[in-house]
């Protein structure tokens, strides 16, 4: 069972002369309710950074809340990954962004005193670099995916068992388990996602534990879903079909 860390599911943050809401409903759709409407899982596992000037190529994480028992033990980080032509997606490196121990929660409630990490992208020299700590992975390619170290395993679930690596593609998970919703944001209407284009809410517990998703939940700036490989072949072959077409009319 889940050490209950807030009295409610709903937190409720507060800004100077003025309170909202950010939350995860467990309605079964587990929509991202905030201060300008409602946002939906995208399904979205992998993410590119699109901020790529080659100046100030990073991205900001900030820990939003943590509604868990093992709040002190997780770990937020991010991998990079190859895919082969059948899909199959392997880890090629890992980086840690988070410390659950390290960075807490929100500073009493208070949005601007959110934990936030800025990871730094050098595609030149192939590395991904965490600017706190001044710890690196290598990167191949612009894009990378996020995951969760917890102690949360089915036969170590509050026994202080090593730590479960839960990925936000599915098929590297070993429960088989999706552990993310993702939702974009890019829109920045919602003042207390402090201008995050991605955010993340995670399962921390094997098999999906409870469900309720607020065990981590992050916002991302300068990203966005790297688009599935189906809906790739699907745009592709749509702008062959408009190709075909236009040489018929011309014809």
């Amino acid at each position: 069972m889940k050490k209950i860390i807030y009295a409610l599911v709903v937190i409720t943050f507060l800004t100077t002369g003025s309170a909202f809401a950010l939350s995860i409903s467990n309605d079964g759709n587990y929509t991202l309710d905030t201060t300008s409407g409602k946002y939906y899982d995208s399904g979205s596992e992998a993410f590119s950074l699109v901020d790529t000037d080659g100046v100030s190529d990073d991205t900001t994480a900030l820990l939003y809340f943590e509604y868990a028992g093992f709040e002190l033990k997780n770990k937020f980080g991010l991998y990079t990954y190859d895919e082969d032509i059948d899909g199959v997606v392997s880890v090629t490196g890992s980086l840690e962004i988070f410390d659950g121990a390290a960075q807490g929660i929100y500073d009493n409630n208070t949005a601007a005193n959110a934990p936030s990490t800025t990871v730094a992208f050098d595609f030149a020299g192939g590395t991904v670099t965490n600017v706190a700590t001044g710890d690196s992975t290598s990167i191949n390619l612009n894009r990378f995916g996020f995951y969760l170290d917890s102690p949360g395993t089915f036969a170590n679930n509050n026994a202080g068992g090593p730590l479960s690596r839960f990925y936000s593609h599915t098929s590297l998970n070993d429960d088989e388990y999706d552990h993310f919703k993702s939702y974009i944001t890019g829109d920045n209407t919602a003042s207390e996602l402090l201008g995050a284009d991605v955010v993340l809410a995670i399962e921390d517990l094997w098999g999906g534990g409870d469900q309720d998703f607020t065990d981590f939940v992050v916002g991302i700036t300068d990203v966005a879903p790297v688009p599935e490989p189906g809906t790739l072949l699907l745009l592709g072959a749509g702008l062959i079909g408009l190709a075909f077409l236009k040489r018929r009319k011309e014809a």
